[in-house]
């Protein structure tokens, strides 16, 4: 299959960025940067920066902690679906 990538401009705090990326990824970075710009100017507006680099920082850790959270969630909850799986499984084979 051919490897179907499209050219997207994206606008965060106020410079663009123009990026190929792959069809089926175009609304995941098109909402990426929308976030991205939200928080950037939030985190602007309520602090002082010595640089552009420092808000982005910010926001990229904000983020990362927020997926390391999820995944640990969704970790134990397929902890937990195994062992019901295997409860069940066990009651199905008992006579």
């Amino acid at each position: 299959m051919k490897d179907d990538k499209i050219q997207v401009n994206l606008k965060v705090d106020g410079r663009m960025y123009m990026l190929k990326v792959k069809r089926d990824e175009e609304v995941f970075i098109r909402r990426a940067a929308a976030i991205a710009d939200r928080e950037i100017r939030q985190l602007k507006s309520r602090h002082l920066f010595d640089g552009e680099a420092d808000a982005a920082v910010l926001v990229l850790i904000k983020q990362l902690v927020e997926r390391l959270m999820l995944e640990d969630e969704c970790e134990a909850f397929s902890e937990k679906l195994k062992e019901k799986t295997g409860a069940i499984l066990k009651e199905l084979d008992t006579p």
